[in-house]
């Protein structure tokens, strides 16, 4: 039978369909890498005007306390012991003193941490040396550099855990 023609079955093939499945798989990949970098940049832009807006807090404060510091030793902003040797008590001190001159404290974001060293010393990698005064500790993603905030100038930084980078301000 030579005259008989063959009728195609309408739909796809496995390969147009595999080549829309990688495709799709391909898209995905780049949403999902580009939104978690956008997730990373917003945490540290929160962490930095969290830093900037505990700064104004402390200048104030110090300002209103003839440039006598809140607390004496170590303290976390966040309230808790966040650090080996810091007392949640010291904590919850220095969280009062500045409740006093800001009304509501800003929340630092998580996974990150943010003490005031008073009086400690740490190394200054850009003027060599060390440096010996108050200084604030803060965190963020190790992917991006330390900055200066409100003029405080940047000391050093460390790595704190896999992915969070201690950033060293001096606050004069």
């Amino acid at each position: 039978m030579l005259g008989v023609l063959r009728t195609r079955n309408k739909g796809f093939t496995i390969v147009e369909l595999l080549i829309v499945i990688v495709v799709i798989a391909i898209l995905a990949a780049i949403t999902i890498v580009a939104y978690t970098g956008i997730q990373e940049r917003a945490k540290n832009t929160q962490m930095v005007s969290v830093v900037e807006a505990y700064t104004k807090g402390l200048k104030a404060y110090l300002v209103q306390n003839n440039d006598t510091m809140p607390v004496s030793s170590t303290a976390c902003f966040n309230g808790n012991a966040c650090w080996g040797g810091v007392t949640a008590s010291t904590s919850q001190t220095l969280l009062a003193a500045m409740g006093t001159v800001m009304g509501t404290l800003p929340s630092i974001p998580s996974p990150y941490a943010m003490l005031i060293v008073p009086n400690g010393t740490t190394a200054d990698s850009v003027n060599g040396g060390n440096y010996t005064g108050h200084y604030i500790l803060y965190q963020q993603s190790d992917t991006f550099d330390c900055t200066e905030v409100l003029g405080m100038r940047y000391l050093n930084d460390s790595v704190a855990a896999v992915g969070i980078k201690n950033c060293r301000l001096a606050f004069e």
